[in-house]
């Protein structure tokens, strides 16, 4: 048995120079913007001799080897071809071969590794290569909020409150027009009457408001005078039958009196079949033109309208007698409704949770791996 071990050994002891062991042959690719790595162990004195060529005579962006944890042992750039080039190996270590790539094109590459023993003794060393797990661990210390209970406080706060809402009236048009008859000369059969809407008001400003008055309706009568007269007298008899007295500072004339009063005088008035009559429009002005939202004709007219709430319009009137003039008596009344709020105490009760800190301490363990020489 001694005289076949001689044997094996005889061919690589040339003079006490030991040839070299090939650790690895290979053919691989390497991607375009790619890498490949390759480990191999070496041991005590042993010599590396590394070989690189790409098939195609195409230029590698780099090769590094890197004795293992970091330390390089030698880097080459842009290039297709090593040839034998030695590294001294001081200590057992496993040692990375690292080939980038950084074109968009693959590459492929062939790579001879060998080791030459320092002796005979380190012919037959292992070049494999395992995982060393280490866990290190440590205390750290921190503290946490722990809770212990509930303190309760009352606190006196403000919240604002609705306490007062009035309707009110207010006349914004109430005049008697003269409108011409047909063959007047030199006047025109038809008169017109702006009406500008009471603009919504909001004290001191529209985003809180203390105080507010807005328009949510308005109201008219408009008819030949003579007529308008004499429905308002007859509605102003039938509020006075009802028991219903007059506030000072009040109008004893027209629907302002009988909105003010609270009353539905618009039910009080009659239509007259027979008399004069007006025509009438009412226009309002948008997108470049006039539209009409209201029109008739009538002796006496009345209503209320409840979706055109801001800005104006204009009343049109229209005499289709041939001769005679007529006076036209129009009253518009604006109905609001004013709010009125107020800063009002109150007493919030307030929980807060009652903390003490507590001093504690976790274990951390951190895991690494390292690639070590396999056990000879």
């Amino acid at each position: 048995m001694k005289k076949l071990i001689f044997l094996f050994l005889l061919p690589l002891i040339c003079k006490g120079q030991i040839n070299p062991i090939e650790v690895a042959e290979l053919n691989f690719k390497v991607n375009g913007l790619g890498s490949k790595q390759l480990y191999y162990g070496f041991e005590e004195g042993d010599e590396i001799v590394f070989s690189f060529e790409e098939k195609r005579g195409k230029k590698l962006r780099q090769i590094d080897i890197i004795k293992l944890p970091n330390k390089q042992s030698f880097a080459d750039f842009k290039t297709s071809k090593i040839e034998n080039k030695k590294l001294s190996v001081t200590n057992r270590a496993v040692y990375k071969f690292n080939f980038y790539n950084s074109s968009i094109s693959k590459r492929i590459c062939n790579v001879v590794i060998k080791r030459v023993p320092k002796s005979k003794k380190t012919v037959s060393f292992n070049t494999d290569w395992e995982w060393k797990i280490d866990y290190d661990t440590t205390y750290v210390d921190y503290t946490v909020d722990s809770l212990v209970g509930y303190d309760t406080l009352y606190v006196e706060k403000l919240k604002k409150k609705l306490t007062k809402t009035d309707t009110i009236s207010k006349i914004i048009v109430e005049k008697v027009e003269r409108v011409h008859s047909q063959t007047a000369i030199g006047k025109s059969n038809e008169a017109s009457i702006p009406v500008i809407l009471p603009q919504n008001q909001y004290l001191p400003d529209v985003n809180n408001p203390y105080k507010s008055t807005e328009l949510y309706s308005w109201t008219y009568v408009l008819g030949v005078k003579d007529k308008v007269i004499e429905q308002e007298k007859k509605a102003m008899n039938k509020l006075m039958s009802q028991g219903l007295t007059l506030a000072s500072g009040l109008d004893p004339t027209g629907i302002a009196l009988g909105i003010k009063l609270g009353v539905d005088v618009l039910s009080m008035f009659s239509s007259p079949s027979t008399g004069d009559n007006v025509e009438y429009k009412f226009l309002k002005y948008q997108n470049g033109t006039n539209y009409i939202f209201e029109s008739g004709n009538s002796e006496i007219v009345s209503g209320t309208n409840y979706d055109l709430l801001k800005g104006g319009f204009l009343i049109q009137l229209i005499n289709d007698n041939f001769k005679d003039y007529i006076d036209v008596k129009v009253n518009i009344v604006a109905n609001l409704i004013q709010k009125t709020w107020e800063d009002v105490p109150y007493l919030e009760e307030i929980v807060e949770p009652q903390y003490v800190k507590l001093k504690k301490t976790r274990i951390v363990v951190n895991k690494t791996s390292t690639r070590i020489n396999v056990k000879q």
